[in-house]
């Protein structure tokens, strides 16, 4: 009896869920009746894409596609119907295959609709095969298959396909990862051209406008796209997405220095997202906002309250490390990595506030660690291209130049053609195979070409300003030594003076002596500067067995700079015979020869280093 009754309450549920489903699908059906054609198309992929979920099952996926054939087939729809079947084709030869599969299908139907007139497919199957590169991190290959779906779509014209707001966000999103905003910029001004095509991708726009701006300093722009996303979001009633434009809108009014209207979006970020739990990325950020924005406001102990709250949440960020780490979206993991970054930041300000700075060394260690991991894993892909820089830009040109003869070049193929189908078919094939790899390469050293420039303007910019801090250091460090050294001497010609007098005198010797000449701060600024410009000298120095000791390593430092023993002796607030007694420790555990100058002894570290550095 039992078992009869589950199963008819099984029964009963599945009825009550499909009634539910259809009766969603006739409201879409009546949506898309008073819409002309075009607006349908768009409509359809829109709603596909909000309840992917849903419609990933196959058969549910079928009963809808069958419904909104009905319905073009009753309005005589024919445009709308040669969409339905799109959809379907594009289901059937691709993405019903499992992700390992799609790359080798993908790339056979290019090889077969390459010359073809079937250009909405071609676009697909272009865009598809960008994305699917992206995520295995080939990213020439991404880019030039980016660049491919694009002109396919501006061919067709951009006006006249249903979903191109989202293959713009998307293509937009790979110049995101790697920096480029001035083309996130543009693809997204393109994509603001078209309807949204639902309004999750509505409010993403906005968003990665004003981040974009926001990452370019332009923070007034990036205030005018957080604010309309913002209010959007209130009608769209996302709550998710409110939390996440007030955070990205205090920002911008941070870096802006408007810091009531930061403090103002910061706490409405943090009381929508204090009881988030499914994207917890989002909630721990809120949180690191709060923590800055009291540091700024010098309220101490509210910062300390926020920093504890975070660290209550450490031991889940950790646990869900293990979900990003296998993340298939490489913005997701990004993101998460990013997050960690900001934590470390945060609570070195807070320890330096509190003049805690011992403590902050140990997490200025953690920090640099993690940027480093940041660093390696989103710009290596530019590193890897930037050695044929030059002979990429030479060969953009030369392909510019070469569009002028393309007419010319037709006719020789032509020519071509009808000697070789004289003599037979098989030298045309060999020559027409040959040029066309030299066309993928030209593509392909194009699509790198616009890829080298995403990071290379910036970090020139970031080595140089280093450079000048630690000229800056080095000058501050001699002058501050000339000043005390002329004061010094000054001194000891009072020793001649009356005895009462002297005891004064040695006693301000003995104070001058210990003046610190270098803040803490000045140490933290210089750690950071001297490892961007001699990465290779500051990895020979921390990876050395023996290990070096702090006081070791900054020695070395100072001499890589050429300070001297009284110079370093003023700068680290010890003796000259303390550095001496540094010099004699560091000399034994290198290993070194009494004859050998500390700058020597370094050197020829760093070379038997320079292979172990180079490899990481």
């Amino acid at each position: 009896m039992l078992k009869r009754i589950i199963f008819i309450l099984i029964q009963f549920i599945s009825v009550v869920c499909t009634y539910a489903t259809e009766n969603h699908y006739d409201s879409f059906i009546d949506t898309l009746s008073e819409l002309p054609s075009f607006e349908r198309r768009r409509m359809i992929h829109g709603y596909a894409e909000a309840y992917a979920n849903r419609l990933n099952e196959k058969p549910e996926r079928e009963r809808f596609l069958q419904i909104l054939k009905d319905f073009a087939l009753v309005q005589k729809d024919d445009a709308l119907l040669n969409e339905i079947n799109l959809m379907k084709r594009k289901q059937v030869e691709v993405m019903d295959f499992p992700r390992s599969e799609r790359e080798a299908k993908l790339l056979a139907l290019i090889a077969k609709y390459e010359k073809s007139k079937d250009l909405y497919f071609l676009g697909f199957c272009y865009h598809e095969l960008g994305q699917i590169y992206f995520q295995q991190g080939n990213y020439a290959e991404s880019f030039i298959n980016d660049l491919k779906a694009l002109e396919v779509y501006k061919k067709i014209g951009y006006d006249k396909v249903p979903n191109i707001g989202k293959i713009l966000h998307e293509i937009a999103l790979h110049y995101y990862f790697f920096r480029d905003y001035e083309e996130v910029i543009k693809l997204m001004e393109q994509s603001f051209e078209f309807p949204a095509f639902n309004k999750t991708l509505d409010l993403q726009r906005y968003n990665n406008m004003g981040l974009s701006y926001l990452n370019l300093g332009m923070n007034k722009q990036a205030i005018h796209y957080f604010k309309k996303g913002f209010d959007l979001s209130e009608d769209y009633q996302s709550e998710i997405w409110r939390g996440i434009l007030a955070g990205n809108l205090g920002k911008a009014y941070y870096n802006s220095e408007n810091y009531s209207k930061a403090y103002y979006y910061f706490k409405k970020c943090y009381e929508i997202n204090k009881d988030e739990d499914l994207h917890l990325t989002v909630k721990v950020n809120s949180i690191i906002n709060m923590i800055n924005i009291h540091l700024q406001l010098d309220s101490i102990q509210q910062a300390k309250d926020f920093l504890l709250h975070f660290e209550k949440s450490l031991p889940e960020l950790n646990r869900m490390s293990v979900t990003y780490l296998d993340a298939k979206h490489l913005g997701d993991r990004q993101h998460f990595e990013i997050t960690k970054k900001k934590y470390f930041e945060g609570k070195i300000k807070y320890l330096k506030k509190t003049n805690n700075f011992a403590l902050a060394v140990s997490y200025q260690d953690s920090l640099i660690e993690v940027s480093q991991l940041i660093e390696e894993k989103y710009n290596s892909a530019i590193g890897k291209m930037a050695s044929d820089q030059l002979t990429i830009q030479n060969k953009e040109m030369e392909l510019i130049r070469n569009e002028k003869s393309k007419e010319n070049q037709r006719y020789f193929y032509l020519f071509i053609l009808l000697t070789t189908a004289l003599i037979g078919g098989l030298s045309y094939f060999q020559l027409y195979r040959l040029n066309q790899k030299k066309v993928r390469q030209s593509e392909r050293l194009l699509a790198q070409s616009r890829i080298t420039i995403l990071e290379n303007q910036q970090s020139k910019k970031e080595l140089e300003h280093s450079k000048s801090e630690l000229n800056n250091f080095v000058s501050k460090v001699n002058e501050l030594n000339k000043i005390i050294s002329g004061m010094e001497d000054e001194l000891l010609h009072l020793k001649d003076l009356k005895c009462e007098q002297k005891i004064d005198i040695e006693q301000s010797l003995k104070n001058l002596k210990s003046v610190k000449i270098l803040t803490d701060d000045d140490w933290f600024d210089f750690q950071d500067n001297f490892e961007k410009i001699f990465p290779e000298y500051v990895y020979a120095l921390k990876n050395y067995k023996p290990n070096l000791t702090p006081s070791e390593i900054r020695y070395l430092m100072l001499i890589k700079l050429g300070l001297n023993n009284k110079e370093m002796a003023r700068a680290l607030v010890v003796s000259e015979a303390a550095i001496r007694m540094t010099w004699s420790r560091v000399r034994k555990k290198l290993n070194g020869s009494i004859e050998e100058k500390p700058l020597e002894l370094i050197e020829r570290l760093v070379e038997e280093y320079s292979y172990e550095f180079e490899a990481t």
